[in-house]
């Protein structure tokens, strides 16, 4: 006759010993969600064999790469600073409506993201510069044309309309413009 050997088990999904429900070694396993655990000698409960069993952790620690996509199924990618506290970076995707890709450029540097404002923020190294529009009443095109020099403006005028440095001064459609070269 043969002996049935069952290790401690449950069918409530999610449900993970703890650490006074087993002894060292001992096996306990959850029906429902197909997986297995021990005790160890330090008292922590090891989920062991399965596919279960790799976490992202596992992989960066052991070194591994994969050469598969990585699927999240409306889940985000969460990031801890070096600080474990209230505050993380989360990115997440808006539900899509057709195959998306998003290309990251080859080069280092500091991603720009869209705030909820349109203006464009160029940081030195004390001061920003903002580039912003008023409230548009139609739709406008402002084109910046393909010559090195220096952008004109109101801040640039002196009372009588004129500016400081070497300035050509045109006319186009009825818009007197001048551009600066030098300073």
């Amino acid at each position: 006759m043969s002996t049935v050997i069952k290790p401690k088990r449950s069918e409530t999904a999610l449900s993970i010993p703890s650490t006074g429900a087993l002894a060292v070694g001992e096996l306990a396993m959850n029906v429902t969600d197909g997986k297995f655990y021990t005790k160890t000698s330090g008292n922590v409960v090891k989920e062991i064999g399965g596919a279960g069993s790799v976490t992202l952790q596992d992989v960066v620690t052991n070194g591994a790469s994969s050469n598969v996509d990585i699927l999240l199924d409306g889940s985000n990618l969460v990031f801890e600073g070096f600080l474990a506290n209230a505050y993380e970076t989360t990115l997440t995707v808006q539900e899509p409506t057709v195959d998306r890709t998003v290309t990251l450029p080859n080069r280092t540097g500091t991603v720009l993201l869209r705030e909820s404002g349109r203006n464009v923020v160029i940081e030195g190294t004390s001061y920003n510069t903002t580039l912003t529009t008023s409230q548009p009443t139609a739709a406008r095109t402002q084109t910046f044309a393909d010559v090195t020099g220096t952008i004109i403006t109101t801040g640039n005028l002196t009372v009588d309309g004129t500016t400081t440095g070497d300035t050509i001064v045109g006319e186009g459609d009825a818009l007197a413009y001048s551009i600066v070269f030098g300073s």
